[in-house]
């Protein structure tokens, strides 16, 4: 499975803002992730935006969109991150911000419906 934490480049990776699981992406290199994944095939399924205090995150908003999911990938990933980078464009944070991308491959996401479906 794809983690889109893996596929950042070294210098956007260094930006990256650690929290235990958690992968805070500073402006501008969360649109630089965002492009990453897209063109992993990665779905970018919301964006969260927090203030860096001290150890601490303290989340200021969230995107709140939801796009479903009707058979096609490709345009699923469009979708939602076309929508992520809005989301981020329309409120950019610099120093002291930090995004929070949630995001899920092809695989990942077959594996959890297919956990849902009955048996």
């Amino acid at each position: 499975m794809k983690n889109l934490e893996d596929l950042l480049p070294e210098p956007v990776a260094r930006k990256c803002i650690r929290r235990r699981e958690l992968c805070g992406i500073p402006y501008p290199e969360v649109l630089q992730a965002i492009e990453i994944a897209t063109a992993g095939g990665i779905a970018v399924l919301g964006v969260e935006q927090f203030q860096v205090e001290d150890s601490t995150l303290r989340f200021l908003t969230g995107s709140g969109y939801e796009f479903p999911y009707v058979g096609q990938w490709d345009e699923f990933v469009q979708a939602n991150n076309t929508t992520a980078r809005t989301f981020v464009m329309d409120i950019p944070r610099e120093d002291g911000f930090v995004y929070i991308l949630t995001s899920v491959c092809n695989e990942e996401y077959q594996d959890l419906v297919a956990i849902r479906e009955p048996q």
